[in-house]
């Protein structure tokens, strides 16, 4: 093995272990604990029950699309994940976010066609990449810590991100059946990355391979588009998706929402569009782009734009929809980064800079980060203990204290609904069907 293959392998395994702490270290939240449940409503009863198998599994999910939303890729595997210890899905959760990395890496790379290989391999790019995951992945510990969450978005982008992959890589000679399948269940993914890929996929087939040959192409773009539609009204005309994705559509809620997603964006991704800006006009400023990398970068600036602006069409605008939008600029970021460190002489000593602020930037947000997951962390298993010696006495009416002073943005139980108080809550009642338990009641520890 060479030095640049044994140098990024250790950066990935690096970055694998660190985020398989993270993992390890946190628990289940939120309606985690219902999906291993045969799903029947929004609170546990006397006939809630645990799956019996294959064929129950597929009926408890024909109720969650009936009653909680259409979503049904992610939570088919939720619901299997919840059948098994956590750490099966602590260890897939972190070859999840190493693969999306891998996968933007292995995109930004093929789009720079007129780079050799041994300069788009270089581990630089590899350790750009992965803490750039870290920094810039909206709401970290709600969309990728968060088990529910990281199915969702992270485990879900996979799909995406593999479909603009798949059409770079294989530059217009696609399969028929694959192309289907892809886009089918790419704009399956969700209400609003879905639906831009589709629209990067028909850009990407257009722009780059239509002259080449004309009626093949134009089958391929109308097959997308008909899978595409297919796959997204899946999930749209569900019966639980049209109930929750209901709204009133007047001009100054359009606008509220516009207004509010500007916002997000801006607090999200401003550091990102500064950077992609400047990479844009110095290599402008060298004539370094042609005119395929100028398609690239109005493609992926499409796909960032409508993923993210398609929410305005949505009740909410929680900063975690922003996750494929986030994708599109990550590929576009590390695509420029790459153009730029291998057009331009004397960059050295910029990347060797570079590295130290990416360690030192790593290094310190990662260390408060596990502090703050390590105290979480500490309650669960003062909450184990109690549950386990009330239960010893026979006792099965317990308090356990709240999750109380959490400070990191990557933390999962931060913004997740987690035991309350009040002994009726929806939370509340989860968790005491999980323990065996008749009531749990929540109580702090700090005034």
């Amino acid at each position: 093995m060479s030095k640049q293959k044994t140098l990024k392998f250790l950066i990935i395994l690096g970055f694998f272990i660190a985020l398989l702490v993270l993992n390890q270290l946190t628990w289940y939240t939120s309606d985690d604990f219902s999906y291993h449940y045969f799903l029947q409503g929004f609170f546990p009863t006397e006939q809630t029950r645990e799956l019996k198998g294959v064929f129950d599994l597929f009926k408890s999910q024909a109720n969650h699309y009936q009653v909680w939303n259409g979503r049904y890729l992610p939570h088919f595997f939720i619901q299997i994940l919840m059948q098994m210890p956590k750490t099966v899905f602590n260890i897939l959760n972190s070859v999840a976010f190493v693969a999306l990395g891998f996968i933007i890496k292995k995109t930004s790379s093929k789009i720079n066609h007129n780079i050799n290989d041994e300069s788009k391999n270089s581990p630089f790019y590899v350790f750009i990449m992965l803490p750039m995951l870290w920094f810039f992945i909206p709401e970290f510990g709600l969309s990728y810590l968060w088990l529910s969450g990281s199915l969702n978005y992270t485990w879900l982008s996979l799909i995406y991100a593999g479909f603009i992959f798949y059409l770079i890589k294989n530059n217009g000679n696609y399969n028929y059946i694959i192309l289907a399948i892809f886009s089918f269940f790419a704009a399956a993914t969700n209400e609003n990355s879905g639906p831009a890929t589709i629209v990067i996929t028909c850009l990407i087939l257009l722009l780059f391979h239509y002259k080449s040959n004309e009626k093949v192409i134009l089958k391929q773009t109308i097959l997308t588009i008909f899978f595409g539609i297919l796959g997204f009204l899946s999930i749209l005309l569900s019966p639980a998706a049209l109930r929750r994705g209901s709204m009133e559509m007047t001009f100054l809620k359009l606008l509220e929402n516009f207004n509010n997603i500007f916002h997000v964006a801006f607090s999200l991704f401003a550091v990102l569009y500064g950077l992609i800006a400047i990479l844009t006009f110095a290599l402008s400023f060298e004539k370094k782009l042609d005119e395929n990398d100028s398609k690239y970068i109005i493609i992926l600036i499409t796909g960032h734009l409508l993923s993210i602006f398609s929410l305005i069409l949505s009740p909410e605008q929680h900063p975690r929809s922003f996750f494929g939008g986030a994708v599109y600029l990550f590929i576009l970021f590390l695509f420029l980064t790459i153009k730029y460190f291998e057009n331009v002489d004397n960059t050295k000593f910029i990347k060797l800079f570079c590295s130290f602020i990416m360690i030192f930037l790593f290094t310190r947000s990662y260390g408060y980060t596990l502090a703050d997951i390590n105290k979480t962390h500490a309650i669960d298993l003062e909450r184990f203990k109690i549950i386990e010696e009330a239960k010893e006495k026979g006792d099965f009416s317990v308090s356990i204290p709240m999750y109380e002073n959490i400070s990191s943005e990557r933390n999962a139980m931060i913004n997740t609904l987690n035991i309350i108080e009040y002994e009726h809550a929806w939370v509340n009642k989860w968790y005491a069907v999980w323990f065996d338990l008749e009531i749990v009641k929540g109580y702090k520890t700090i005034e």
